[in-house]
């Protein structure tokens, strides 16, 4: 068989099933890629995210030179002897690029009907994996240094764009193997379990209870303003005490609530009765010790028993603030 376009109207009916077997692997390919984008997965928790956040760039790529291969192998370096089904030229590489960026694009949108989170971080991802196959693309058209400089750009641009999410898998893989210390703020990439609200967080080297740095947080005047770190290992049940330090730097005294919920407290409304929470008060210039017993947490909800496999957050919030605080906490761990 030639490399030229197959014409389906004079087309022999083998080559028909053919074609129509190409077409629809392309739209397989397609409706794969939608519904991975947009399907609310079950898996939960801060590795899961930067696994998928790790896969947008190659699976793009491959998904572009995939249907470029379904209908023109040879153009994406498949054997010649394939069947062509569509010759591809610059403007239909072009449209298959729009197309895959257009679905990418929907996708994200739609995540946000789903349970999930939208990114543009995702979009760019995505742009770079296409890039990535548009350089794939481009390197079998040539030989020689051309097409291994090209082949080098494919390999840079996955490369670069995928390390954020390296780095961050490996750090996931530190605070699971650092376990029953929750945060000790010595690596930046820690902060990324937590997340503020009426706040800002960062790591600061100002104050510390142990090592060299503490996590500063900086409330803003309003109801509610605080911190959560919202991932972390869930299973709390062989555990007795949570442990924390907390540093006022100010020249007033600030109280501070900590806050501890299960997955059930989610389902449950947020209901006041159904968490555990402790008001704390510490002293201008001072440091407070804070030890939660577990089994006070356990016991806390109002009709029920917490899940202490399932313990889904800890937040530290202030109420009613009227003027701007900060405090410092470090040495976050849970004691046997």
């Amino acid at each position: 068989m030639s490399q030229t376009t197959v014409a389906l109207e004079t087309a022999p009916p083998s080559i028909r099933r053919l074609v129509v077997g190409r077409l629809m692997l392309v739209a397989g390919l397609l409706a794969t890629i939608g519904f991975g984008l947009v399907f609310p997965f079950p898996w939960e928790g801060r590795l899961s995210g930067e696994l998928f956040d790790l896969a947008h760039a190659p699976v793009f790529c491959m998904a572009l030179i995939g249907l470029i291969g379904f209908l023109d192998p040879p153009a994406a370096g498949l054997p010649d002897r394939l069947p062509v089904i569509l010759k591809m030229t610059f403007w239909r590489v072009a449209a298959l690029t729009a197309l895959l960026m257009s679905v990418g694009l929907v996708g994200e949108y739609l995540q946000k009907f789903s349970g999930r989170s939208p990114s543009w971080s995702d979009v760019a991802a995505n742009s770079a994996g296409l890039l990535a196959g548009l350089f794939w693309v481009a390197s079998r058209a040539v030989h020689g240094i051309a097409r291994h400089l090209l082949a080098g750009m494919v390999a840079l641009l996955l490369v670069s764009v995928s390390l954020n999410s390296v780095a961050n898998v490996r750090e996931c893989i530190r605070q699971t193997q650092s376990f029953p210390l929750l945060a000790s703020f010595e690596r930046p990439r820690e902060l990324g379990a937590w997340v503020a609200r009426r706040a800002s967080f960062t790591q600061s080297t100002a104050w510390s209870s142990d090592g060299q740095s503490s996590l500063l947080v900086q409330l803003k005047p309003g109801q509610v303003s605080g911190v959560a770190m919202v991932w972390l290992p869930r299973d709390w049940s062989n555990l007795k005490t949570l442990r924390m330090e907390l540093h006022n730097p100010d020249d007033q005294p600030l109280t501070v609530f900590i806050k501890l919920f299960d997955y059930q407290h989610t389902q449950n409304g947020y209901d006041h009765h159904d968490r555990f929470h402790v008001e704390v008060t510490v002293a201008a210039g001072e440091t407070h010790a804070v030890a939660i017993d577990l089994n006070d947490v356990r016991s806390a909800p109002a009709d029920r028993d917490m899940d202490m496999q399932q313990i889904w957050a800890i937040e530290i919030f202030a109420w009613n603030l009227s003027t701007a605080h900060s405090f410092h906490v470090d040495d976050l761990r849970l004691l046997e």
